[in-house]
């Protein structure tokens, strides 16, 4: 089947492994060449060297609105469009062109945690499940048809990562099976919406008035937090919640307490919690 991948970055480079391996890419395209690293040099998304890399087209426009750019896309010919984390709106004009029209992978439960950030969201507020869904793009945010879908329990361990690389094996299982059976689009419920909004930067700051539990799932969530320590920041980015208190935890809220597993202050690489206080005391808040 000819397909055009669309999508950004390198998290999403597996499902373009496998969909290449059984149907013919006949074109990526992905964000344009942007500022990015310390240096801010001008840096190629993973899916555009990807796509260089396989001699397969790469297109990078800043949008899919302008009608030269449509028409390029159709000249394509593909029988269905894959997007993944292209992080860019498609529209009306596009999300028809091809056949099976533009088909994506949602990490979540649709119609739950709809949006940016799903993974994060699912971890944070402790939901018990998460799970893959396989859509029909239309006009809304993340409101299409679904053509798949899978749920796995969790067990409250999992972080971002590791809860990511679980449902990326779920998402393409089930893209492959979606572009080989054409199942009939099931339209998402009214009951169970809730939207995932993308991570500010102010969310890594840990309130300890929360209980420990929130602040371990926002951890795991978020990949690290911090404190302030005086003027300083000390990150955490592993941590379990106690069932007392003692010189290796922090107090947090409705008498709870939470032990660091792994943290640094800015500026230092992430230690154990054992190498940290030969060195140093937990802050008392």
């Amino acid at each position: 089947m000819k397909l055009i991948f669309m999508g950004t970055p390198g998290f999403t480079l597996p499902v373009l492994e496998a969909l290449a391996g059984e149907h013919d890419i006949v074109a990526v395209y992905t964000q344009p060449p942007r500022p990015a690293g310390h240096g801010m040099k001008i840096r190629k998304s993973p899916v555009h060297e990807w796509g260089e890399a396989h001699q397969i087209p790469v297109l990078t426009p800043e949008t899919l609105k302008d009608e030269a750019v449509q028409k390029q896309l159709a000249d394509f010919n593909a029988e269905a469009m894959i997007v993944y984390a292209y992080s860019q709106m498609i529209p009306d004009s596009v999300l028809n062109m091809s056949p099976m029209g533009c088909i994506n992978i949602h990490p979540s439960l649709l119609p739950r945690w709809r949006g940016a950030a799903p993974i994060i969201r699912t971890i944070e507020h402790g939901d018990k499940q998460a799970g893959v869904s396989i859509m029909k793009l239309d006009s809304g945010w993340d409101t299409g048809p679904v053509l798949a879908q899978e749920k796995i329990d969790l067990t409250g361990t999992e972080t971002s990562e590791t809860l990511g690389n679980s449902l990326t094996e779920i998402a393409i299982r089930l893209l492959l099976d979606v572009l080989k059976n054409n199942p009939t689009p099931v339209a998402q419920s009214d009951e169970g919406v809730c939207y995932a909004p993308k991570l500010k930067k102010e969310e890594l700051q840990l309130d300890l008035s929360l209980p420990a539990n929130d602040l371990e799932r926002k951890i795991r969530a978020f990949g690290k937090c911090f404190i302030m320590v005086g003027n300083k920041r000390l990150y955490i980015t592993q941590a379990e919640v106690a069932k007392d208190n003692s010189k290796d935890c922090l107090k947090c809220g409705d008498n709870t307490f939470l032990r660091p597993l792994r943290l640094y202050y800015e500026g230092q690489k992430p230690v154990n919690l054992h190498d940290f206080l030969l060195g140093n005391k937990l802050p008392e808040v």
